[in-house]
């Protein structure tokens, strides 16, 4: 594998780009997931959206590590691809892309 080739970390960024938002899109639902669990009757939907609540009760302090937990992420995904952009931009052979250089 042909680590300098500049396809394989196409593949790299968008599968890292794809599951971050992935993993932040889902976060965003949790408490909507609770909230189709409160309101579900019994039954194998009920039993999905527990699984997929994650134990989400809307308590003060669920509250509290939802917001650093996205925040977080928010931060980490904007860094990450921040660095990994300018990382790309940088070793790219088109010089247009280094006219400042």
């Amino acid at each position: 594998m042909n680590f300098r080739s500049p396809l394989i970390w196409d593949v790299f960024a968008v599968t890292t780009y794809f599951s971050v938002s992935l993993i932040y899109w889902y976060l965003g639902l949790v408490p909507d997931f609770a909230s189709l669990r409160d309101r579900t009757a019994e039954g194998w939907r009920k039993r999905i959206y527990t699984v997929l609540s994650l134990g989400w009760r809307g308590a003060a302090s669920h509250w509290v590590h939802y917001d650093k937990a996205y925040l977080l992420l928010a931060g980490l995904a904007l860094a990450w691809s921040s660095a990994f952009t300018v990382s790309c931009l940088s070793t790219s052979p088109c010089p247009w892309c280094r006219a400042g250089t």
